[in-house]
């Protein structure tokens, strides 16, 4: 039957394939280990095969298939020519897809790139003839004679174990892939204990492959020097850190005392004319002014060294924000309406008039009705401000409400 002659050549091949990745295992598990004096299981594979030699066997006997080798001399060209892309494609495939260099060539002469060198092609053209004329024809016989449900159980078998060896020899080869990739970017947060048991995990093919056992090791030295670093700058910053609450290092701070802050406002005569005006009955502007300015020093100290905030200018800006120097619940003079929209420029004007004031404390001022407005906050102490100025009003509000009730007394 067809199908069970075409079931019968699959199965030869993938037997082909799975001898001469064997015989190529122990070829070079051999010439290995006879150099390094020790075992070395040379694959990538965790099993007794090596690929290339299997895809070398096959690619042979398919294409005598198409164009029987006739010639020695000209097999031997072909094998050369053969055995040089299949081990420079892949040297670049491992270097494109998972970053490694498994082999390099680059101490032998009439090497290319390093993957590929004409010594070793040679070599590889001289075990082409000695399989195509002398080893393969007795294999072929043997393979041919065993029966067909046979081949396909050794088939299955074999399919499975090559599958899971190599999902699992692939994973290896993305993880070695991640840890160089990010080697060079981590630097005090990966401790030495686990550079170690990576170490572990890839000593097989580290003892196999010098190139990657150097290429851990300048890892392993660079996050090292990383660490010293890294533990350096550590102890450095505690010291400060300590130094700061033993107070070592106050008198170079900014005094934090609010009257200290504001006293040349507080004392400002019309700053002062602000207890004139109603804000958020019973209360008036300068007691709103001071409430929020209050607020926003109290936490601004508390935050000041966690995400460095200008203590003096968030609270100067605090208490200027309202600086408008009249009754909003009254009609304007000139007809204007909106204040909600308008008193934050008023005030920012109001305060150039009156004080020295910096970018940040304008900006404060400027944008403390946000959202309401549509000026963005253009600093952290703004955010806080204006913040405060919400939490402030809510409050009052509740404290008018116990007020109008009977509940609390102003």
């Amino acid at each position: 039957m067809v199908t069970a002659r075409l079931l019968n050549d699959i199965a030869f091949l993938i037997l082909v394939f799975a001898f001469y990745s064997l015989a190529g295992w122990i070829l070079e598990t051999t010439y290995r280990s006879v150099k390094q004096h020790h075992f070395v299981n040379p694959g990538l594979l965790k099993g007794p095969f090596l690929p290339i030699y299997g895809s070398f066997a096959l690619i042979v006997i398919l294409t005598n298939e198409i164009w029987p080798h006739s010639s020695w001399e000209l097999a031997f060209v072909f094998f050369v020519f053969l055995s040089t892309i299949i081990e420079y494609l892949a040297g670049t495939l491992l270097e494109r897809f998972f970053n490694l260099q498994l082999w390099s060539y680059n101490d032998t002469p009439l090497n290319y790139n390093g993957r590929v060198a004409l010594p070793f092609s040679l070599l590889w053209g001289g075990l082409g003839l000695v399989f195509n004329y002398y080893l393969h024809p007795r294999v072929e016989s043997v393979l041919l004679q065993i029966p067909l449900g046979l081949k396909i159980l050794l088939v299955t078998i074999f399919t499975i174990y090559f599958v899971i060896d190599l999902v699992h020899s692939t994973i290896l080869l993305h993880q070695i892939d991640i840890s160089l990739r990010f080697i060079n970017k981590i630097s005090g947060n990966l401790e030495t204990p686990n550079l170690h048991s990576a170490r572990v995990s890839f000593r097989r093919l580290i003892s196999t492959y010098p190139k990657i056992r150097h290429t851990l090791t300048e890892s392993v030295s660079f996050i090292q020097e990383k660490q010293a670093a890294f533990e350096h700058l550590k102890r450095d910053s505690l010291e400060k850190i300590r130094s700061m609450k033993s107070g070592k290092c106050l008198e170079r701070m900014v005094p934090l005392n609010f009257t200290d802050l504001t006293k040349d406002i507080l004392e400002h005569p019309e700053f002062q004319q602000l207890a004139n005006f109603t804000h958020h009955r019973p209360f008036s502007i300068l007691e709103h002014s001071l409430h929020v300015a209050h607020l926003t020093f109290s936490w601004s100290c508390k935050l000041r060294f966690i995400i460095n905030l200008d203590v003096r200018s968030a609270t100067r800006g605090a208490l200027l924000h309202d600086f408008y120097l009249y009754d909003w619940h009254l009609p304007r003079p000139d007809g204007s309406r909106w204040h909600g929209f308008r008193h934050p420029r008023i005030a920012c004007q109001n305060a150039e008039r009156c004080f020295d004031l910096n970018p940040k404390e304008k900006g404060i001022i400027y944008t403390h009705m946000w959202p309401l407005t549509v000026s963005w906050p253009s600093s952290r102490e703004a955010f806080l401000v204006s913040f405060a100025d919400k939490v402030a009003t809510v409050q009052e509000f509740y404290v008018r409400i116990g007020y109008l009730l009977g509940l609390k007394s102003i």
